[in-house]
């Protein structure tokens, strides 16, 4: 589930929340060069009780600074990108080694809507509601449950496998 994270960097107090993973992974192939309101869009800053949006360019010059004056402001905002992108998107996607039986000969197609496999996949097992990748996941959280869907694919395909031997074995008398 998506969640929300506080932190100080340069004397200013932050609040960041994780991307939805159906906006997260339309952002990460632009991670270079997105801008800093999209990429700041649930990050706030706390100024006295209140906390503001980064996601305007006004809120972004008035409180994205160094209250000791040592980092420039556009140095400062650099850094607070950097980590906001770490914090979404610097996980580790988990691997798994799918025997090469198990693969498919078929070159995969684009999809014209522009969903993104690992997303689709969920959604069509039945793992996620579009409204919860919308919403309620991470994009951490939606290629975690891809590893687990596809661990049990691939453990479900071993054992139709098996079982088929076992059958051809019995027939044979063996």
């Amino acid at each position: 589930m998506r969640e929300a994270t506080n932190f100080n960097m340069f004397g200013v107090n932050y609040r960041a929340r994780h991307f939805a993973a159906y906006g997260a992974v339309g952002m990460f192939g632009r991670l270079d060069e997105i801008d800093p309101t999209e990429l700041l869009a649930l990050t706030e800053v706390k100024d006295g009780e209140e906390w503001h949006s980064l996601g305007t360019p006004q809120n972004i010059d008035r409180f994205v600074r160094d209250v000791c004056g040592e980092v420039r402001p556009h140095e400062a905002l650099e850094a607070l990108m950097s980590l906001v992108k770490q914090y979404n998107f610097g996980f580790k996607v988990p691997k798994y080694r799918v025997p090469h039986r198990f693969r498919s000969k078929v070159a995969p197609h684009d999809d014209p809507d522009g969903t993104h496999p690992v997303l689709a996949w969920l959604f069509v097992e039945g793992k996620a509601t579009w409204r919860e990748l919308q919403e309620d996941y991470s994009l951490e959280d939606a290629f975690k449950m891809h590893h687990q869907l596809l661990v049990s694919k691939v453990k479900a395909a071993e054992e139709a496998e098996q079982a088929q031997k076992d059958a051809k074995s019995k027939a044979r008398g063996g």
